[in-house]
């Protein structure tokens, strides 16, 4: 396994499925990654070998340990930080002491921000995909598990996503020395207030404190431009493209439905009204990826929203279902979990074992448990 600081080599082409790993200094110089740097140099407005130590190590490190996930969403994981910082200029940091002290402590406290934002649900981009590598000439049985800890992958190694893992809601914090150097953990934790907030915010966000509301309120508003722009971009094409033909029935977890129209509006909602149309067809509930509980109704993670697209491919080549999961949480219908306040919730799955899924409160004629 190759580590961030090896020699960087050349990426090998791979024709069997596998995808070349880059090196930091080549994801770095993605154009889209530095007009993202240009514009935190700009929030930051630190001296050039303080921004590079504190800020584009970890961001190289970030895109290193996420090389294997969809390009567009790492993308937007840096535009939500760049829209966080930006917000971030109109807290007063830390709350409860003097102007002086928090004039004085405006740099740290912005790197807090940034680790906030930059660390939230990122273990879902590096754990929650089972990867495998391998190196030029070796045969895809001889390839071996990629473990974040051992290492990045970088040149010669090529890889290939295999599945989804489960995620810890907790595993954003273990991450924190994959993507921190010494001297960003060391500054952090000189300030017990700085280093607390970094770990709590990170554990559960609370949104009665500034950091954690900043944190809440920006992932909400990033889901909603993406969401936005998505639908600006599909008006745009729609006026210029010729009608499509008429839909069929398509099959959604062993029944059928009809298929929403999701030509004009945002992602999430499109999701939102198949989903409900998938329900209220029939009475029964027999569909693989929702599972009524306790706590409301449990849609199964990533599985109902690649049932999504898979009806809808032909309309929506370019989205992920990254996408329309990021879009469907904006919309703030589900629960978050009453033990972290994330998102997601850790549910035992029939025929599954333990799995992540999204709860919503009710969902059409579903009972719950």
């Amino acid at each position: 396994m190759l580590f961030l600081n090896r020699r960087r080599k050349t990426p090998v082409p791979f024709s069997d499925g596998y995808t070349a790993a880059q090196s930091g200094d080549d994801l770095i110089k993605r154009p889209a990654v530095l007009n993202f740097i240009q514009e935190l140099r700009a929030l930051v407005a630190l001296p050039e070998a303080h921004f590079s130590e504190l800020y584009i190590s970890p961001i190289t490190r970030y895109l290193v340990l996420t090389q294997h996930c969809p390009r567009e969403r790492v993308a937007q994981h840096l535009r939500t930080v760049v829209l966080g910082l930006k917000r971030r200029r109109a807290l007063l940091l830390p709350p409860g002491v003097t102007p002086e002290a928090i004039g004085y402590k405006k740099d740290l406290w912005s790197y807090v921000a940034f680790v906030v934002l930059l660390m939230y649900n990122v273990a879902d981009q590096v754990n929650g995909y089972a990867v495998i590598y391998k190196k030029p000439g070796e045969k895809h049985r001889e390839a071996r598990r990629w473990c974040p800890f051992q290492g990045a992958l970088a040149p010669p190694y090529g890889f290939q996503v295999v599945g989804q893992l489960p995620v810890s809601p907790y595993a954003d914090l273990v991450l924190l020395p994959s993507f921190l150097n010494l001297v960003g953990l060391s500054w952090l934790y000189g300030d017990s207030e700085a280093y607390n907030t970094v770990v709590t915010t990170l554990a559960a966000p609370d949104t009665e404190s500034p950091l954690g509301d900043l944190l809440v309120n920006t992932l909400a508003l990033s889901g909603k431009q993406k969401s936005n722009n998505a639908a600006s971009a599909s008006a745009s094409a729609s006026a210029s493209a010729p009608a499509p033909a008429p839909a069929s029935e398509e099959v959604v977890g062993g029944r059928k439905s009809p298929p929403a129209d999701i030509s004009s509006k945002p992602i999430g909602e499109q999701f939102w009204e198949w989903l409900m149309q998938s329900v209220n067809s029939k009475s029964d509930i027999d569909n693989v990826s929702i599972n009524p509980t306790s706590e409301g109704i449990a849609l199964l993670c990533p599985d109902i929203f690649r049932q999504f697209l898979a009806g809808h491919n032909a309309q929506k080549p370019d989205v992920s279902w990254e996408d329309v999961q990021q879009a469907f949480l904006a919309l703030n219908r589900h629960k978050r979990s009453p033990k972290t306040g994330k998102n997601f919730h850790q549910s035992q799955w029939p025929g599954r074992g333990t799995c992540q899924v999204i709860v919503l409160p009710t969902l059409g004629n579903i009972p719950n448990h």
